[in-house]
């Protein structure tokens, strides 16, 4: 019978191009890096921005990213979700906190175990931290008032 195999069936085809493991958009020096991100407010979209930029980026370099944040403003829940996600073992924490104090134990202690740590969006410093990202939205605010006023021509 003609036609058993597939092989037999195939047209004839140029060899597949080789395969490569790594993310087709890695940077060079980029390291694969399982990241904990951890947010004050679910509900809250603006606290997306930033941790959709890491979920990117540590899929685009071969990592994973997990994203969690309290149901409320609730310091407690995101300390509580802070330890269940340090459990997981992940290899840096990027963390916005609803209270720099009242998380403050729980970050110096991933920092003392090796974590790297990057806290985002209020003015936190901890020794050991790798850097603390802010901006300043007032600031913007106004730098947009005056880019329009110069744009009206005032």
């Amino acid at each position: 019978m003609q036609g058993d195999s597939a092989e037999s069936e195939a047209p004839a085809a140029s060899p597949p191009a080789p395969q490569s493991s790594a993310p087709a958009e890695q940077s060079p020096a980029a390291v694969a890096l399982d990241v904990a991100i951890n947010h004050p407010w679910t509900p809250f979209a603006y606290w997306d921005t930033d941790a959709c930029g890491v979920v990117k980026a540590a899929k685009e370099d071969g990592g994973s990213a997990d994203r969690q944040a309290p149901a409320n403003i609730d310091t407690a829940e995101q300390v509580a979700i802070l330890q269940a996600q340090a459990l997981k073992d992940p290899d840096a924490f990027v963390i916005n906190t609803i209270d720099p104090d009242g998380m403050r134990q729980e970050i110096e202690s991933l920092i003392g175990q090796g974590k790297l740590v990057v806290t985002v969006a209020e003015d936190t410093k901890f020794d050991g931290q790798v850097t603390n990202i802010i901006s300043d939205q007032r600031e913007a605010g106004k730098l947009a008032l005056e880019t329009l006023s110069d744009a009206m021509g005032g």
